[in-house]
């Protein structure tokens, strides 16, 4: 960050010609890598840490989760795409396929929605 105010104090501001500039041993480039790192990072902890922290209505899972067979062949079988062309199929049926409460929508609203072109299911 400071190799930014450098930057803006100097009434410069970063530029994309000034990415590789250095100040002070440190160039905007590498803040950015270092702010992408940062990202991937926080990212995958705050998955693992979902995963393993007890929630209320949660299953929580081994601290080791992430190096056992079974959890990467479910991850594995789960992205196959005859999981996701059914997951898909039911989604384009609407929620009255999923759930046996649900109210059916009418055929008026079905044909004002296609007039206006939303498309009720």
């Amino acid at each position: 960050l400071q190799t930014i105010a450098k930057f803006e104090a100097a009434r410069v501001g970063v530029q994309w010609g000034d990415v590789f500039m250095e100040v002070r041993n440190c160039s905007f480039i590498s803040v950015l890598a270092m702010m992408c790192l940062d990202i991937v990072l926080f990212t995958a902890l705050g998955w693992y840490f979902d995963r393993v922290l007890l929630k209320e209505y949660d299953v929580r899972l081994s601290p080791n989760f992430i190096f056992r067979r079974s959890f990467w062949q479910s991850i594995w079988r789960s992205a196959d795409g005859d999981a996701a062309a059914t997951a898909e199929e039911a989604a384009l049926q609407g929620p009255s396929a999923q759930c046996a409460a649900a109210e059916e929508v009418p055929q008026a609203l079905r044909l004002k929605s296609a007039a206006s072109g939303c498309v009720v299911r």
